[in-house]
């Protein structure tokens, strides 16, 4: 392929631009002036509109919504709360809750106890969490409240509840002994026991629900709660729960201590060649 010298493409390149101004000189003025417009206008309307589109599309972009609870569980069941006198204004309550659903278990339940005065009006709330297994029905307690009157009733609130599909594989249990009673120093009553653990699993935390029950072992006349941590194999731990009102006449102390298998790391982990009694 041959190249042309460097005088003719000089040449070439004069006459391309001769006709070139020519023709511009021949062309209307009008249409150099709308071209001027054009080029100056252009790269403002260019930023101006794409940030007015980008402004719109972000305004009208709805995320998707988020469905914490993608589940449609029976609702949970307050088989029975009653308030308590423990002391000049200090009260307990409890509730006990049903948990209807076989394959669903409460992960997380935010709830009120509502004390109610005569006229039905609350006196004071107080919030606790809890959480309840597939097809389990327990407790939930309030120790200890002061109100400044006597209340006429008591209410149990869920604020909310978030539900899982899952039911723990392990069953957790504990052996509690040597139950005692009698009454403190001050006049008071406690209870004392021991929980130990008889199976291969260290446990994070343990709660200790203690129901006093009157002689003929139908209702409840106090509760109280305790709590502890790290409980190893075949370990036992102190407990001792006290009221400030002497209790005469009980009957059963029903001591039940409880792991939430619903939390990450519950079970911490399982001690090697220790087998599960």
């Amino acid at each position: 392929m041959k190249f042309p010298e460097s005088g003719e493409f000089r040449n070439r390149w004069s006459i391309f631009l001769l006709g070139l101004s020519e023709q511009l000189q021949e062309s209307s003025k009008v249409w150099f002036l709308v071209l001027a417009i054009f080029v100056i206008v252009a790269w403002p309307a260019k930023y101006i509109m794409q940030k007015s589109l980008t402004a719109y599309f972000i305004r009208s972009y709805h995320p998707p919504e988020i469905v914490s609870n993608p589940y449609s569980p029976e609702a949970l069941t307050v088989v029975k709360k009653a308030f308590l006198a423990v002391g000049p204004n200090e009260f307990s309550a409890y509730a006990q809750l049903q948990n209807p659903n076989a394959e669903l278990s409460a992960k997380k339940i935010v709830y009120r106890f509502l004390f109610r005065d005569e006229k039905g009006a609350t006196l004071r709330s107080f919030t606790g969490e809890t959480y309840l297994l597939a097809g389990e029905s327990r407790f939930v307690l309030l120790p200890s409240a002061s109100l400044s009157v006597r209340p006429t009733g008591v209410d149990l609130v869920f604020d909310e509840i978030n539900w899982v599909r899952r039911v723990p594989s392990l069953e957790v249990k504990f052996d509690v002994m040597q139950k005692a009673v009698g009454a403190t120093a001050e006049g008071g009553f406690f209870a004392e026991f021991l929980v130990k653990n008889p199976q291969g699993y260290r446990l994070k935390k343990v709660d200790v629900q203690v129901l006093v029950f009157d002689r003929l072992n139908q209702s409840i006349v106090a509760v109280n709660s305790s709590q502890f941590t790290d409980l190893k194999p075949f370990e036992s731990r102190y407990v001792r729960v006290v009221w400030p009102k002497a209790l005469a006449d009980v009957g059963e102390v029903q001591v039940t201590p409880m792991v939430n298998q619903l939390e990450p790391g519950a079970v911490l982990d399982v001690e090697n060649k220790v087998p599960i009694r």
